[in-house]
């Protein structure tokens, strides 16, 4: 699965684009995330998208 939050701003940069953050109010969670809610989501989270920035980056 690719999440499209990291692909945006690394072909946005490759373009040449700015890129402004908003702050956006949100909810609090309800449960647990399957990402960051324990050790080995976080490791293959942070995988992914290191893989991800070297991958268009590089190219």
């Amino acid at each position: 699965m690719f999440a499209i939050g990291r692909l945006l701003p690394i072909k946005a940069v490759k373009k040449g684009l700015r890129i402004l953050e908003i702050p956006v109010e949100y909810r609090e969670r309800v449960g647990v995330s399957k990402i960051t809610g324990t050790f080995s989501g976080t490791i293959k989270a942070g995988t992914k998208i290191i893989y991800t920035i070297f991958k268009y980056l590089l190219a």
